[in-house]
């Protein structure tokens, strides 16, 4: 019943995409013609700040917003991801109070993270909708070769009714860098030399192109390290890939970034087993560190968790799951075929340039 209300969103999506489309082609107001396409103009800052939402901490954020704005007939210079509007089609899916903040959680600790780094994921998982936002730095891979920790908030819905079922914010510990690049060896940054050997005991790796030792391609997150947490969270089988990352280091010193020809939009998350939110951690509404290390009152450094009373869920399936984009704007599709259409496409229709 999900996937069919989804899918139908999806179509709603593009048909709404194809009437921009005519409108664009026949008005040319506001518009530029190169070499037979439309080039719509960059939204300016006014218009990209309309899209805000307010976090547990009553402070407005960032949140997500489609590639082409419908009424200023603009486009951004970047992307996140899934349509949060798909999670939550029962309870006012369109109503940005739903929609993830960008920067809440890292902000309590002061962590400013790069606004288009941070990509949304909307997927059906064993009758439920999820919601996941993730920091992910392929725009600056020289900041994301030191920062270890980054932004994973995480949404469950009930995928029928809609009652929220998780809504936790937390800076997970993705563990050391490395070349993407066999050998895969450890990146050494001038500014965190040795984070190779400060993470004692971590499972967690970030693998990054390299662009000296020939490294094409993306980047991939993986087994993320959240020991002994308060939610009895257990993260360490999801993996976060891109395989057309907008930056690469320039040598396993990570001291330049080195642009590339690619929007970062191709993205995969995929989960093994055990996966969830397992017995024997806190329920309800509560308070704790962004390392999910303690709890405490609310107030500065902290983040509001809830999990609903008696909700567990670990994922039982023996296989590892990888979830693709589907559909425009973009619903992820976990399992099976899958059919690869990102919002890349816009811009080969009225375009030119991205990012």
């Amino acid at each position: 019943m999900t996937g069919k209300f989804i899918m139908q969103t999806i179509n709603k999506w593009i048909a709404l995409f194809i009437v921009l489309a005519i409108v664009a082609s026949s008005s040319g107001v506001g518009l530029a013609q190169t070499d037979g396409d439309v080039v719509l103009p960059l939204c300016s800052a006014t218009v990209h700040g309309k899209y805000m939402t307010t976090a547990p901490d009553g402070k407005k954020y960032p949140t997500w917003h489609p590639q082409i704005d419908p009424v200023a007939g603009c486009h951004f210079d970047h992307e996140h991801g899934s349509n949060p509007a798909f999670a939550s089609p029962n309870v006012g899916g369109n109503n940005p109070a739903n929609w993830p903040a960008f920067g809440y959680t890292a902000s309590q600790v002061d962590n400013a993270e790069g606004h288009a780094g941070f990509k949304v994921y909307v997927l059906e998982l064993q009758g439920l909708l999820w919601t996941i936002t993730q920091h992910m730095g392929t725009a600056n891979a020289v900041a994301a070769a030191c920062n270890r920790f980054h932004t994973l908030d995480i949404q469950a819905r009930d995928g029928i009714s809609g009652t929220l079922l998780v809504d936790v914010h937390m800076l997970a510990d993705f563990g050391v860098s490395r070349a993407i690049v066999t050998p895969q060896d450890f990146l050494a940054p001038l500014a965190c030399p040795n984070q190779s050997k400060d993470i004692p005991g971590g499972r967690g790796a970030r693998y990054l192109p390299v662009a000296s030792l020939g490294s094409s391609g993306g980047e991939t997150w993986n087994a993320i390290s959240m020991p002994s947490n308060v939610l009895n969270f257990i993260p360490a089988t999801i993996s976060f890939s891109v395989s057309d990352a907008q930056t690469a280091c320039d040598t396993i010193t990570c001291t330049v970034n080195i642009k590339r020809d690619d929007t970062g939009t191709a993205r995969q998350i995929s989960f093994g087993p055990g996966f969830g939110f397992a017995e024997g951690g806190l329920r309800g509404e509560f308070y704790t560190d962004p390392q999910l290390k303690h709890t405490a009152e609310s107030g500065g450094g902290l983040v509001r968790q809830y999990i609903a009373p008696d909700f567990t869920f670990v994922l039982t399936d023996t296989a590892r799951i990888a979830c693709s984009p589907y559909g425009a704007e973009y619903y992820y599709l976990c399992g099976g075929q899958y059919i690869y259409r990102p919002i890349q496409y816009l811009h080969n229709l009225l375009i030119t340039g991205n990012n």
